[in-house]
């Protein structure tokens, strides 16, 4: 039925036959090369002309969908899925329509022509966005561009337009059809239109990109530049965003001294990193904190010329706290100062007086569980829960092992290393943490890993990622090289991705789990076939 809603919106002429440009359009969305595309429909047999009709489009979908799911693509169609796609060509089989306006879900409502519980524009893609998509895209405009130039670099544009997965030829699409290709910024209409593209060429609802710019949309650009200011469009609305963006003091947008939440946070940050409580921590201590932030190594060194670090190289807490400041300072967008402006200056010295308080006793102040813990108290969590371990949790193993079987489809028991960068990739971490964690598990220079070494080295990203946690230790630590070593001895990990009561966990006991692919597509994804179509 799914497939059916989807075959439905992309056949517009209604003739039960979608043509090679149609389908490949709708193909292309799913990540996989050109290759297998076209050897998905080889398989199921497209027309001459390169048409398909409904069933093989149904065909070609649940294919596409078994190569997602790690399974390789059959030399020829199984028997099972070749009657299939026969039955749905009968003449006594439902038509893609009928198959369509079938079954409880939104797209089925509106296949019928029914009205859904939402709005008629919400929950479906608009060739124009709404007032409340352009006071979203207004904020997120003004987060990125911190000074306020009215101008976002290309360079911007172009990573964020980037988190969205889709491929780069359909990404320099829409920035050709937004009219900002070779140019070395954009403005909020620009903005508003590549978000909306983007929008729309991630619906799987939704045709191909147009060739040129739809006249709506264009419309819509002219028009945001005779409107308000961005501020103003920031500001309006009842979100939580909207309220910040009222807010004297934006969030994401750096103050000129911390706030006193700030300099709690950071006290309890230093009373981590200060392991002799003496008051100083050292360069390497330091360094390794400021390295987490991702700011270049002459930037980091900028900023400790600025506040001055002692002639050991140590660092008291004001200028730590000073020094933590212009980190975020950089990270708002805002330049560097040649020198500590006088307000910022005199916050550090204020700290440093004899009458003010204490790191230990900044860090226990507050309501939050980390200045609980620095009191020595207890939280409404477990003791373990909410704070970073030596040693993963029986929880965590679990949920390393249903992560470890979901990227190891064909149940090798090994992960290849450029699937293990991969996923620590999306940690956010550097080239440089990265391959120390490598190095840690004992995994650099090899081609594959277990998956005792990828619990070690989830842990160990886990630990980098920690805002209140000391720098990577030289070598792996005691208590995780035992956890590793049982590892080797525990139960399969088919076993341990099992257990629990987690919803994944559910999964991983069910006979056809989540991401596998069934023999035969299910009702709901033929209906959404269909819709399709």
């Amino acid at each position: 039925r799914k497939y059916a809603r989807l075959f439905q919106l992309t056949d517009g002429d209604r003739d039960c036959y979608i043509s090679r440009s149609e389908y490949m359009g709708v193909f292309a969305r799913s990540g996989l090369g050109q290759s297998m595309v076209a050897q998905i429909c080889e398989l199921v047999g497209a027309e001459p002309a390169g048409r398909l009709t409904f069933g093989k489009f149904v065909g070609a979908m649940h294919l596409i969908n078994w190569s997602l799911a790690g399974r390789p693509l059959p030399l020829a169609l199984p028997p099972d899925l070749l009657n299939y796609i026969s039955s749905l060509g009968a003449a006594s089989a439902a038509s893609p329509a009928d198959l369509a306006s079938q079954g409880s879900s939104r797209s089925a409502s509106r296949s019928r022509g029914g009205s859904s519980s939402r709005s008629p524009s919400r929950g479906r893609d608009r060739d124009v966005p709404s007032a409340r998509d352009i006071r979203k895209y207004a904020r997120l405009f003004r987060r990125e561009d911190p000074n306020r130039h009215g101008q976002l670099p290309i360079g911007t544009m172009r990573a964020l337009a980037g988190r969205s997965g889709l491929g780069g030829f359909q990404l320099s699409q829409i920035f050709g059809l937004a009219g900002i290709s070779g140019r070395d910024s954009a403005g909020f209409p620009e903005f508003v239109a590549v978000m909306h593209l983007i929008r729309c060429a991630r619906s799987p609802q939704r045709p191909p990109l147009p060739a040129s710019l739809p006249s709506d949309l264009a419309e819509c650009m002219s028009s945001l530049r005779q409107a308000p200011l961005v501020a103003d469009l920031a500001s309006r609305g009842s979100s939580r965003s909207a309220s910040r963006s009222r807010s004297p003091t934006p969030r994401g947008v750096a103050r000129d001294v911390p706030s006193e939440r700030d300099c709690r946070k950071y006290a309890r940050l230093f009373q981590l990193t200060d392991g002799d409580r003496d008051c100083y921590i050292s360069r390497s201590e330091y360094m390794g904190v400021f390295a987490r932030s991702g700011l270049g190594q002459s930037m980091v060194a900028q900023i400790c010329e600025l506040v001055g670090a002692e002639p050991a190289g140590r660092l008291t807490f004001g200028k730590f706290v000073g020094a933590m400041h212009l980190i975020n300072w950089s990270l708002a967008g805002r330049p560097l100062p040649l020198a500590l402006p006088p307000d910022l200056l005199n916050y550090i010295s204020s700290l440093g007086a004899a009458s003010a308080a204490s790191p230990a006793d900044l860090a226990s102040q507050g309501s939050s569980r980390s200045a609980s813990r620095s009191r020595g108290g207890s939280s409404s969590r477990s003791p373990s829960r909410g704070r970073d371990r030596d040693v993963p949790s029986a929880r965590d193993i679990r949920k390393y092992a249903r992560l470890f079987r979901r990227e190891d489809p064909n149940r090798h028991g090994q992960l290849p290393i450029g699937t293990m960068r991969a996923l620590a990739g999306r940690s956010g971490l550097g080239g440089f943490q990265l391959s120390q964690i490598f190095g840690l598990a004992g995994i650099s220079g090899r081609d594959s890993a277990g998956f005792p070494e990828f619990v070690a080295v989830m842990h160990l990203i886990r630990c980098a990622r920690s805002p209140q946690r000391p720098p990577l230790p030289a070598s792996l630590p005691s208590d995780l090289a035992e956890c590793m070593s049982s590892l080797r001895q525990a139960p399969l990990v088919a076993d341990l991705a099992s257990r629990g009561s987690s919803r994944s966990a559910s999964r991983s006991r069910s006979p056809t789990p989540r991401g596998v692919a069934r023999d035969v597509p299910s009702e709901r994804d033929c209906r959404k076939y269909a819709r399709l179509f």
